[in-house]
């Protein structure tokens, strides 16, 4: 699922670029209904493989994906460690991802634009996620508050040390209204 996450936001802003939209207001909200219903496809994908294994259902398949482990009193607090895995994986892997990537683009061409779309909908999927992860988690309450605000201070430090000010305007304003 990683890997899916990681591929398909380069096409979905590929596609959206191919297709010239005139204004890039227009553009960025295309590039971003197009990441968020990729990014909720991948989220919804991992909760029904969850509820399969919870439930003891298959859905899709004649046995289910994930196996019950000795170590764990119940599947669901086998699903609550994984859900806290994948959030804490998303956090971490993300932060270190995005410093050798902004790290290695200043040493080839200086600051990176800021794609709004992209951290945009990156902020809804690890919101999503985290608050998915709260159901089969309820601990992760005590730590959220915590890890919002790191990530709340990294995307300011990011966008303040790592990226220029995109070179379109966004504003609504300069979009024409269409009735």
């Amino acid at each position: 699922m990683s890997l899916i996450k990681a591929i398909v936001p380069f096409f979905c802003i590929l596609i959206t670029r191919w297709e010239n939209w005139d204004f890039a207001s227009t553009r960025v909200k295309n590039e971003i209904w197009k990441l968020f219903l990729a990014n909720l496809l991948n989220l919804v994908t991992i909760c029904v493989i969850s509820a399969e294994f919870v439930l003891r259902k298959t859905y899709f398949r004649s046995q289910p994906i994930m196996s019950e482990l000795a170590e764990f009193a119940c599947r669901e607090d086998q699903v609550g460690t994984s859900f806290l895995k994948l959030t804490l994986t998303d956090f971490l892997v993300g932060i270190v991802v995005t410093e050798l990537v902004n790290w290695l683009w200043r040493l080839v061409s200086g600051k990176s634009e800021f794609s709004t779309s992209g951290e945009t909908v990156s902020l809804l999927y690890f919101q999503s996620l985290a608050w998915v992860s709260l159901l089969f988690y309820p601990f992760l309450a005590v730590f959220m508050p915590l890890i919002f605000y790191i990530r709340f201070k990294y995307g300011y430090y990011v966008f303040h040390y790592h990226r220029r000010v995109p070179n379109e305007s966004y504003a609504s304003s300069v979009t024409p209204v269409t009735t």
